[in-house]
């Protein structure tokens, strides 16, 4: 099934023309620089335009805040009214409630849709990790054939079970470049 819409929140960690490429639909964190005015990261603030902010004021410690429930809202519903199934990844819940926020606009999407197909993923980890299991889902939503097959492969046992082998792979090519590296110098 290759009509499944990937929806991450804003930890997915890639840019914005890969987001595009690969149609996956990010809901953005918010930043703010003096605690009273928030942006949307990459909407209305890029991450280079975040990280200049630092580099020009060494003394700015920016603070996020997660999407609200209406920025879930209305990302579910564009695609909901298109009978799109939807998997959404969310930063773990270890860090941020995005994921709540993502789970109360599902009920509120299958209040008005109840057809809506909306699976709403704690990601388990954050970033680097977060950006390969959403590239996995791409994947798995490109060779399954139902949504059914689809949400046996993103089931948590087997998700956790995808989750060890991806850190356990990723683990040894850290090693490996490592040594690689040490070889080098």
């Amino acid at each position: 099934m290759s009509n499944i819409q990937i929806i991450s929140d804003g930890a997915l960690d890639l840019s914005p023309e890969l987001c595009k490429e690969k149609d996956i639909r990010v809901v953005p964190f918010y930043v703010s620089f003096d605690g009273e005015h928030y942006y949307k990261e990459i909407e209305e603030i890029g991450i280079r335009d975040f990280y200049q902010r630092m580099v020009d004021d060494p003394k700015t410690f920016p603070k996020s805040s997660l999407p609200a429930i209406q920025d879930y809202y209305d990302v579910f519903e564009e695609y909901a009214k298109q009978n799109i199934p939807m998997i959404c990844i969310c930063i773990t819940r270890k860090f941020s409630g995005s994921q709540e926020a993502a789970l109360n606009a599902r009920t509120m999407i299958l209040e008005e849709y109840p057809d809506a197909k909306i699976e709403v993923i704690d990601s388990i980890q954050d970033t680097v990790l977060h950006r390969r299991l959403a590239e996995q889902e791409i994947w798995a939503g490109i060779l399954t054939g139902s949504w059914q097959d689809f949400l046996r492969f993103v089931s948590p046992d087997v998700f956790s079970l995808r989750l060890e082998v991806l850190i356990t792979l990723l683990m040894a090519d850290a090693s490996e470049s490592l040594r690689l590296w040490q070889v080098a110098h």
